[in-house]
């Protein structure tokens, strides 16, 4: 289920790009590259929970009202709530999952591995933005953009102008948002952050690449290739 809703919310972002005539010629085609790991990935998970309990429920049980059956069957449920117990705080499935196969990513430094339980929070292209708790409560979350978000991060701001031109060359909507705090500059580790409408990281650094025509292109799905 979770793996569906998260599909059906990547595909609606990439679908209104398409609509409202910023997408470039490959954004759909990466729809493919970029869910099917994790569809992958999830499934094994599952798989290898379903075949752990499986052996449990497969083994001779003894029934006996004795001390034995009891010490038995006691530690039978110790081993089945260990198999089964990832499922129920999956906050690596929810939150860990990446898209580092994506032709849409300008980075090819791969974010951490996830599993059902773990997540390692990531700045890498592909990882999901890790959260930040704002001085007043609220978290960043609320505040990017419904399309791209470009963070500036630390006191001193990067000029921006370059890639926010580059942007509305392609009528790419891109909203900028200041993250001067110092608990910014700690969660985030970049001056520049850019974020998806999917809340994912498109690409990172501490200055505008040479060419931000290309990064553009790229993370819409234009025609520029993903480098080797």
């Amino acid at each position: 289920m979770n793996t569906g809703i998260s599909e059906a919310a990547h595909q609606a972002w990439m679908l209104a790009a398409v609509y409202d005539g910023w997408a470039g010629p490959g954004l759909l085609a990466a729809y493919e590259a970029e869910r099917r790991p994790v569809a992958e990935a999830i499934s094994g998970f599952a798989t290898g929970i379903g075949e752990a309990l499986l052996g449990l429920v497969t083994t001779d049980v003894d029934e006996e009202d004795t001390p034995a059956g009891a010490a038995f069957r006691e530690q039978l449920a110790r081993a089945a709530e260990k198999a089964d117990q990832d499922q129920y705080k999956p906050i690596g499935l929810s939150f860990g999952y990446h898209y580092y196969s994506s032709p849409l990513l300008a980075d090819d430094r791969p974010p951490p591995d996830f599993t059902i339980s773990i997540y390692q929070p990531s700045t890498a292209p592909g990882a999901r933005l890790p959260h930040l708790t704002f001085a007043d409560g609220g978290s960043v979350y609320d505040h990017l953009g419904r399309d791209f978000t470009l963070l500036r991060i630390g006191p001193d701001l990067p000029d921006v102008g370059p890639f926010v031109g580059a942007a509305a060359d392609r009528a790419v909507p891109v909203d900028i948002l200041d993250l001067p705090s110092d608990a910014a500059v700690e969660r985030y580790g970049k001056r520049l952050i850019l974020v998806r409408p999917d809340q994912r990281i498109a690409w990172r650094g501490d200055a505008l690449p040479a060419r931000p025509d290309s990064l553009v292109d790229r993370v819409r799905g234009g025609t520029v290739p993903r480098p080797e």
